[in-house]
C-alpha cells in the first residue's frame, strides 16, 4: 500500500483537504531500481548512462520521499546541474514517468500528479541575428586539443576520443547543423559517401533543418577521421554518437571558456 506521510482523508467528503502542497508519498529503492532496469532493456550504451543518471540523481535528492518540496528540489538540482534543455527534458522526463509507473504500481493517482512540480522552464524566444559567435580555425584546434588531453587522461577511451575528434572535424569542414543533420546521418550514408568518387556525402531532405537534400564534399581530414568509427557497424546505425558528445561537452570540467562555448556549439 502507499504511505502518506500526512495521514490525510481521501474520501470524496474530505478531497478539497487532498493538496499535493501537503501531501507525502514514499516509494522504496527497490521500486526504483526495478523501473530503472526495465527502462534500460534494449537501449544504446549511452541511453543507458542516462538512465542510470537520472535514476541515481533522483534517489539521492528524494531519499525516497514524493511531495512537493522534494519535487521542486530535484527541479532546481536538474536545472543547475545541466546546461542544455534536452539534458532537462530528459532528466526531468525520468523522474515523471517513474512517477507515471508508481501511480499503476500503487493504483494511486496522487504519484502522477506530482508532474506539476517537474515541468520545465519556459523558454523566452529572442530574436537573433545568424548567430551569436563566430567558430574560427583556433577554436577548433583547441576543441581537439582538449579530446586528446582528455583521452591522455584517460578521462574518456580511445572509441569516445575517435568519435568526438570525428564530429568536430566534420562540422568544421563541412558546416552542416549539428542536431538536425550531423546526429541523424547513418553508418551506410557515411560508407557510401567514403566509397564514391569524389568522396561526396548525400544529405536526405529529411535531415536537413529546410528540407533540402545536397550533396557534401568531405575533406581528406574527415575522410581520414570517418574510417575507424564504422567497424563493426550496421548500416542503420547513427554515424556519429551525438548525444554522448553533447553531454561531455556539458560536464567537461575544462577551465577554457572559448573551449566550453565551441564544444556546446556542437
Amino acid at each position: 500500500m502507499t504511505r502518506r506521510r500526512n495521514q490525510l482523508d481521501h474520501s470524496p467528503d474530505n478531497s478539497s483537504n487532498s493538496s499535493l502542497s501537503t501531501l507525502e508519498l514514499t516509494f522504496d529503492l527497490r521500486e526504483l531500481c526495478d523501473y530503472t532496469e526495465r527502462r534500460k532493456v534494449g537501449l544504446s550504451e549511452y541511453s543507458v548512462d542516462w538512465i542510470e543518471r537520472a535514476s541515481l540523481d533522483l534517489w539521492h535528492i528524494t531519499n525516497g520521499t514524493i511531495s512537493k518540496e522534494s519535487m521542486e528540489a530535484f527541479r532546481s538540482f536538474v536545472l543547475t546541474k545541466y546546461r542544455s534543455v534536452w539534458s532537462h527534458a530528459k532528466t526531468l522526463g525520468f523522474a515523471k514517468a517513474f512517477l507515471s509507473y508508481l501511480t499503476k504500481l500503487h493504483v494511486d493517482g496522487h504519484f502522477k500528479g506530482f508532474h506539476l512540480f517537474l515541468d520545465l522552464p519556459k523558454v523566452v524566444k529572442e530574436q537573433k541575428r545568424v548567430t551569436a559567435r563566430i567558430v574560427v580555425p583556433d577554436d577548433i584546434e583547441r576543441v581537439l586539443a582538449h579530446i586528446k588531453e582528455a583521452e591522455r587522461c584517460s578521462k574518456i577511451n580511445k572509441t569516445r576520443a575517435a568519435q568526438y575528434r570525428a564530429f568536430t572535424l566534420f562540422g568544421a569542414y563541412t558546416g552542416q547543423r549539428s542536431v538536425s543533420t550531423i546526429a541523424r546521418l547513418t553508418v551506410g550514408q557515411c560508407r557510401e559517401a567514403l566509397e564514391s568518387n569524389p568522396p561526396c556525402l548525400l544529405v536526405n531532405a529529411s535531415q536537413d533543418k529546410i528540407h533540402m537534400g545536397h550533396y557534401v564534399p568531405l575533406h581528406r581530414a574527415v575522410i581520414s577521421a570517418l574510417r575507424p568509427l564504422f567497424d563493426g557497424k550496421k548500416d542503420e546505425e547513427p554515424s556519429f554518437e551525438y548525444n554522448s558528445f553533447q553531454m561531455w561537452a556539458e560536464t567537461t570540467a575544462d577551465p577554457d571558456v572559448e573551449v566550453q562555448r565551441t564544444l556546446r556549439s556542437g
